[in-house]
């Protein structure tokens, strides 16, 4: 059973302070994060769907490591998301500036969205505003993370 009072699932978003976003924009640019994130999460179903396919089919018995391993990790990342659903959308919106911004996105380069605003208001075209991160167990997060402050 999954203890989520002690170890809650968490989409964790953090804010690039370095732009001195007003509030409001911070806000927009985490909603982006959230959006992209479940266009994500429906893309993984789809992709999902077509890789049992490839194992249902009779001239895929020897299917690849590689498809099953991308199979397993796809399955991981769905019930995570799945499970964090069915918690509550728990969600905590922290900042950092660009040292820690940049280690952020090499840890987990292929666990986040990247939101690269246009540059119509506050700040220029191609800044990175927010980094989103799949919904993972607090336990299981980066001491990068677990050093930065709630956004204020």
């Amino acid at each position: 059973m999954i203890d989520i009072d002690n170890d809650p699932i968490t989409f964790y978003m953090i804010v690039n302070s370095s732009l001195n976003m007003s509030m409001g924009k911070a806000c927009a640019q985490c909603g982006h994060a959230s959006q992209i994130l479940m266009l994500k999460y429906y893309g993984l179903k789809e992709e999902s769907v077509k890789i049992q396919k490839l194992f249902s089919e009779e001239h895929t018995i020897g299917t690849s490591e590689i498809i099953k391993n991308k199979y397993s990790e796809i399955s991981e990342k769905l019930s995570l998301m799945d499970k964090w659903m069915d918690y509550g959308f728990r969600k905590v919106v922290l900042s950092a500036g660009n040292t820690k911004w940049l280690k952020l996105k090499e840890e987990y380069k292929d666990d986040m969205v990247l939101i690269i605003d246009a540059g119509y208001n506050q700040v220029p075209p191609g800044s990175e505003t927010v980094i989103g991160l799949w919904p993972q167990y607090k336990s299981k997060v980066y001491k990068t993370i677990k050093r930065l402050q709630v956004l204020k």
